[in-house]
């Protein structure tokens, strides 16, 4: 097995997607090394016993379980959260036993006096806070076919704890997880159980304290296959009411809990090598499994931000144009309807007189004045433009939210079809005490396995990636509170309309007020002509002022969504789906080899022919 160990620790090594440094890849990171660790274990615990370890929720009975299983109250049950440390039982011709802490280990030789100084210190926080393993070897045969394993509770009020279990799913080879009968189907089980499949190990349902509950084992296990159907057994047992039976002498002949050991005999087989070799094996193609899925995933994340690149460059060009045209239409009619009307208004008053029209002429026509009304108009509809945008830009934020949304949960949909598929939901093989333990068929429908999945996947840590441009995109449009300097005012020379005022300067009366009232009028008419013919219209600078508002927010979306520019997008996705071959051709051969192991497998002992009682001498 080294040698495969070997050639995929080369293969993630040179994987394109582990060496991408790119922003909208970095929570990708702590998942390849989250996998470069449980590679790491899995070479570690190639050398090692097979272990099988118990996993459960606080007070679900796992210590007493082991309890009974080794015929021996060792392992503490008497405190809420019996054990705090990693209890590790293993065969030794001569009883023996550690305490391992922090600061170092510690031999012992009576195992009594061990449990006996346990419980003692049950109070004592700084010792339980600095004990971290008790490892206790035991003259018991059955110890010779596997290592059991007690860990501390997962659901439980201490995150260390519960840190520690989690933390040893790697080195299992197969779990035992103890429900607490009165209670089965919880999220957080589920989400447990998911994690544990995830990484490729073999999970046998204990349904435990079935002594407190007022209905038969048979419905109890319909129960748990009903909450929790991706288990392929649930052995219903009371591990007090066994524990009690054999501290008093007395065997049950339809005993669960040697049921379960017959179980567990019967999932290792005959030969412990070949048996280590197909944990192992099925441990590193869950690993590469999961190394190929966050590659696609990042695949996957590529081309979507390669296409909203895109949709998001169209629609912002979309914004542009109707926003540019629709701020330039408002401002030509300004000036055709809205500017100087209210001088207009007051020249064509019947009762005028020649000095009030002069001195409309005088501070309402001047070019001064004229540029300063014209320049807060301009400024008016720079701040028309600047909010249409804001408004607009928000909007296609909340949409690609949703769009965003809507690919998170494509991606979630096809990782449960991945997982589905996968060798972890293999056939269990099935007893022929039915009526002792009823067996789960294979699942079909798997629909429930997308909200654990969701999580176990991290999907939603990886988008966030490319999340962050959104939001403040909107409040970013700054350009436009300065852009009163892109419109060159010019009116000079444009106002002159040829006409001698003083012709009437000497006479009063109707025919002169007339006259001067049509001249200011043709005024007003030449000064709106040389504002509608200037830069200003012809020159489309709201036009010019909206591209420069398009092209920030464009550069902003391409360097905040993903730091690489849509060719060099390509380039990657390229990359990764060659990345994946090398995965891919391990991946048939460790899969090959795992199903030529199983198909040469020896014959399994039928456990009623299964003298039990030899191994627990």
């Amino acid at each position: 097995m080294e040698q495969y160990i070997n050639q995929l620790a080369e293969i993630m090594e040179e994987a394109p997607g582990r060496n991408e440094e790119s922003e909208l890849f970095a929570q990708f990171k702590p998942l390849f090394e989250e996998n470069r660790g449980y590679l790491d274990i899995v070479r570690g615990s190639l050398e090692l016993p097979i272990k099988v370890v118990l996993m459960g929720e606080v007070k679900a009975g796992k210590s007493t379980l082991i309890n009974s299983i080794l015929g021996r109250r060792l392992s503490r049950v008497s405190v809420l959260e019996a054990t705090s440390a990693i209890y590790h039982f293993y065969y030794s011709e001569v009883e023996e036993c550690s305490v391992i802490t922090k600061n170092g280990r510690f031999k012992l030789q009576d195992v009594d006096k061990l449990v006996e100084m346990l419980e003692e210190r049950n109070g004592d926080n700084a010792f339980i806070k600095e004990c971290t393993n008790i490892e206790i070897g035991l003259n018991l045969p059955i110890l010779k076919q596997f290592d059991l394993i007690d860990t501390p509770g997962l659901g439980t009020v201490t995150d260390s704890n519960e840190e520690i279990t989690k933390r040893y799913i790697p080195w299992s080879d197969i779990v035992v997880w103890v429900f607490n009968s009165n209670y089965i189907g919880q999220q957080n089980i589920r989400d447990y159980i998911f994690d544990i499949k995830d990484q490729g190990k073999e999970i046998i349902g204990v349904l435990n304290r079935i002594d407190e509950v007022n209905v038969s084992s048979e419905e109890i296990v319909e129960s748990a296959r009903r909450d929790i159907p991706e288990l392929g057994t649930y052995i219903p047992l009371s591990a007090y009411q066994e524990l009690e039976a054999v501290e008093s002498g007395l065997v049950y002949e339809t005993s669960g809990v040697r049921y379960l050991l017959e179980t567990i005999k019967a999932e290792i087989g005959e030969d412990l090598e070949k048996k280590k070799r197909e944990v192992v094996t099925q441990s590193l193609i869950s690993l590469i499994e999961r190394e190929m899925g966050y590659h696609d995933e990042m695949i996957q994340i590529s081309k979507h931000v390669q296409k909203m690149m895109d949709e998001y460059e169209i629609s912002i060009h979309k914004i542009h144009e109707e926003i540019s045209e629709e701020i330039q239409e408002k401002f030509i009619s300004w000036i055709k309807y809205g500017f100087l009307s209210d001088e207009i208004r007051e020249i064509n008053q019947k009762k005028i007189t020649l000095e009030e029209l002069r001195k409309i002429e005088e501070n309402s026509l001047s070019e001064a004045y004229i540029n300063q009304v014209t320049s807060e108009q301009i400024n008016n509809f720079c701040q028309q433009l600047e909010e249409g945008w804001k408004q607009r830009v928000k909007r296609l934020d909340e949409d690609c939210l949703e769009e965003l949304r809507r690919f998170a949960e494509h991606l979630h949909i096809e990782q449960a079809k991945l997982y589905s598929s996968t060798q972890i939901f293999s056939d269990k093989k099935e007893s022929t005490e039915e009526d002792l333990v009823p067996i789960v068929e294979e699942v079909k429908d798997r629909t429930a396995l997308k909200d654990s999945l969701w999580d176990s996947v991290k999907i939603g840590s990886a988008l966030t990636g490319y999340m962050a441009f959104l939001g403040p995109t909107a409040a970013s449009i700054s350009v436009i509170s300065a852009a009163i300097t892109v419109f060159p005012v010019v009116l000079a020379g444009g106002l002159a309309v040829g006409y001698l005022r003083t012709a009437y300067e000497e006479h009063n009366g109707k025919k002169e007020v007339e006259a001067y009232q049509g001249e200011l009028l043709e005024k007003i008419r030449s000064i709106k002509n040389v504002l509608i013919e200037s830069d200003l219209v012809t020159g489309h600078h709201f036009n010019v002022l909206s591209a420069q508002v398009e092209e920030q927010l464009l550069n902003q979306f391409m360097n905040q969504s993903s730091m690489k520019t849509p060719l060099e997008l390509e380039g990657l996705v390229k990359q990764l789906e060659e990345g994946l071959a090398p995965y891919q051709a391990l991946q048939v051969l460790l899969v090959e080899r795992l199903e030529a192991s199983k198909y040469a497998e020896s014959e399994v002992v039928d456990y009623k022919d299964f003298n039990i009682d030899d191994l627990l001498g």
